[in-house]
């Protein structure tokens, strides 16, 4: 008879790997859907950016445009005057709050006779926070 012992091969995982894998997997799988999460917060910002851009320039356009028609009559027609962006939903809770329903504002200064400040203002809430873009130009009667 033989007297020796036979040592038994061990397969598989203990349960300590198991459970430590298992650890690390979702560790891994939440800090990915926060990052996904994160990044499709930047896409609705870059593009709520863009949208308020794109109004901003539109309404400076109409201005410059309204001005080499009718110079004289722009202050009375565009100055302190709100407008809607489609698209965005005025600010709101906050000291800098839209209070009248329009994301948009216009406000024209005198820099002479012939040149004048445009500054068009756009305030928006967003999903997290209020924003606001401003874009400022100068336009002449000069032509």
């Amino acid at each position: 008879m033989n007297c020796s012992l036979s040592v038994r091969r061990r397969e598989g995982f203990s349960l300590v790997e198991v459970m430590l894998a298992s650890v690390i997997l979702v560790l891994t799988l939440v800090g990915f859907l926060s990052l996904t999460n994160y990044l499709f917060g930047l896409e609705e910002d870059s593009r709520e950016v863009q949208t308020a851009t794109a109004a901003a320039t539109s309404k400076i356009e109409e201005i410059r445009a309204y001005a080499k028609e009718s110079w004289g009559l722009l202050l009375n027609t565009y100055n302190n005057k709100d407008f809607r962006v489609p698209g965005l939903e005025p600010a709101t809770n906050s000291p800098n709050a839209d209070t009248d329903g329009f994301p948009g504002k216009i406000t024209i200064t005198t820099d002479s006779a012939d040149v004048y400040t445009v500054a068009v203002e756009i305030r928006w809430r967003h999903a997290r926070r209020n924003q606001r873009l401003d874009l400022v130009t100068k336009i002449t009667n000069r032509g």
